[in-house]
């Protein structure tokens, strides 16, 4: 072949007669050794016993280091009942020891001859700020709800791959994952409704405008208002989120002139149906 040469090409095709039906002939070219190959039960079945040993490990570990603070937090709970119906005689709570020998409640220095207590520090501390109210409450609560709808969206899409045999194979039909997902978006909002919806109710009473309106016993309007927020955020966090990056995706294909990009009636459509069917679920898993 030299420069400035002129090459023909020919093309010969041969049209044959074939009885495979048409919704069948793509078959060969699926794979099917690569998509239906067998389960691995023997390593599902030994991870799953690991994970069982594991668990038992550090339930164990956590057990025996938290043993004494059992022990002492139970004798104290007996010893304050047993001073108020007056049947705990003078220096019994002394007699109880633990396993190395040491006491399981001290004597406080003061006036009263038998008050007892038990003195925390560290990690134990801790419990005093387990139930207060973070400090950005809708939003924390927003991201846990979006958070369970998109737990919610993969099982549900997992669940939707493996049942392929009772709806046909996933990979067969274009597109049928990405309607899936669509699908079990829309309906799993109500999840993110819910979980948010039920997390800020049950921190909101330990906020400052909270524990005013219980003081007061009054309708007040900061609780609404926080709660229209957090209902807010949930239907806006994740399609906010998403449209940006589709939208700085889509324009990038449309400048380089490729054919990936979604047309504006695609997006339309999405757009109503996510106002017709993943707002109102959202709204009503949050009531």
């Amino acid at each position: 072949v030299k420069t400035g040469a002129t090459l023909k090409f020919e093309l010969d095709v041969q049209w044959a007669k074939t009885t495979t039906p048409f919704h069948s002939r793509f078959d060969r070219y699926l794979d099917h050794a690569f998509f239906k190959h067998q389960i691995h039960w023997f390593s599902i079945f030994n991870s799953f016993m690991m994970v069982l040993f594991l668990m038992g490990l550090v339930a164990l570990i956590l057990l025996r280091t938290l043993r004494k603070d059992y022990a002492r937090y139970n004798l104290t709970n007996t010893a304050t009942i047993g001073v108020t119906s007056g049947d705990v005689e003078e220096g019994e709570s002394d007699a109880e020891e633990d396993e190395d020998g040491k006491p399981l409640m001290k004597e406080h220095q003061s006036n009263t001859p038998h008050a007892t207590g038990v003195e925390d520090s560290g990690w134990k501390q801790v419990h005093g700020d387990v139930f207060r109210a973070p400090r950005f409450l809708p939003l924390l609560a927003a991201i846990l709800g979006t958070g369970w709808q998109v737990v919610t969206l993969v099982m549900g899409v997992v669940l939707f791959a493996v049942a392929g045999p009772l709806h046909g194979e996933v990979h067969e039909e274009r597109g049928e994952v990405l309607t899936a997902i669509l699908v079990f978006y829309s309906l799993s909002s109500v999840v993110a409704g819910y979980a948010s919806g039920s997390y800020f109710k049950l921190y909101y009473a330990t906020t400052s405008a909270g524990r005013s309106k219980a003081a007061s016993g009054a309708s007040g309007v900061g609780g609404a208002t926080q709660w229209q927020l957090t209902m807010v955020l949930t239907v806006l966090l994740l399609p906010t989120i998403m449209a940006v990056v589709l939208s700085v995706l889509n324009g990038i294909a449309l400048i380089y002139g490729t054919i990936y990009y979604i047309p504006f009636l695609v997006l339309l459509k999405l757009f109503f149906l996510w106002v017709f069917v993943s707002v109102p679920l959202c709204i009503l898993g949050t009531d």
